[in-house]
């Protein structure tokens, strides 16, 4: 959901994946990305927010014609975010997102996206949640969905399991097919220190794909940690 009008939201994480990728041509690759993300949001009403952020890091890859390092920025992206439910009765909420973003490589602009998410949950009890969110990139045609059910163990701690797949076009041998390009079940947990400032970690696990092309038949994990701070004006 938006942070609400007169508040400004800071994300900072830091991400390492590391994966094995078994691609038609390369043959097997080993592939590794540590990136850190840094994500602004502000509250411009209370139910709309516009947002901006920026990844940078280096990612290496190794196969059959050598080893390959590559560093700097990775992803800037701006966005705006609506409340088209807030939070309510039985804490169900809905919200869509429309986010600009520019995947670099180095100096090179690998290609631009845009990218839609509608997003919603609910309360589950007193302690379970669930929020799920479903999202397609115009320019890239991947479709996503992630399902997270959340528990907390206290007014400080909780905890989390989710489950995030990626559709779109690969590469087979019978051709350019559409079908599950990657999947990740992922698991993790949070810490409130205060009620402006949130611990939270994450790690997840890469689901191999049947079809052998670059992205199914892969495994990996991916750890990431991070914090969350707020400021916030309103009266």
């Amino acid at each position: 959901m938006t942070v609400g009008k007169k508040a400004v939201q800071f994300q900072v994480g830091y991400s390492h994946e590391s994966l094995n990728l078994a691609d038609p041509i390369l043959g097997l690759s080993e592939y590794t990305d540590n990136n850190a993300n840094a994500k602004i949001r502000w509250g411009l009403l209370e139910r709309t927010e516009i947002s901006g952020q920026i990844t940078g890091g280096e990612s290496a890859e190794s196969n059959m014609r050598g080893d390959y390092v590559q560093s700097g920025v990775q992803l800037i992206g701006v966005g705006v975010r609506q409340n088209i439910i807030a939070p309510g009765k039985g804490g169900v909420r809905l919200g869509a997102e429309l986010e600009s973003r520019w995947q670099r490589s180095g100096d090179e602009l690998m290609y631009s996206d845009l990218l839609l998410t509608i997003s919603g949950g609910l309360e589950l009890g007193d302690r379970f949640s669930a929020t799920a969110n479903s999202g397609f990139g115009i320019e890239t045609k991947e479709l996503f969905f992630t399902a997270n059910l959340g528990f907390s163990v206290s007014e400080k701690i909780g905890v989390f399991a989710e489950y995030y797949p990626v559709l779109g076009n690969y590469q087979d041998d019978s051709g350019k097919s559409f079908g599950l390009k990657r999947s990740y079940v992922q698991g993790g947990g949070y810490f409130v220190a205060d009620p402006s400032f949130i611990l939270d970690f994450m790690a997840g696990y890469m689901v191999p794909g049947d079809q052998f092309n670059f992205w199914n038949s892969a495994d990996g994990f991916v750890v990431q940690v991070g914090f969350t701070a707020r400021l916030d004006w309103r009266e």
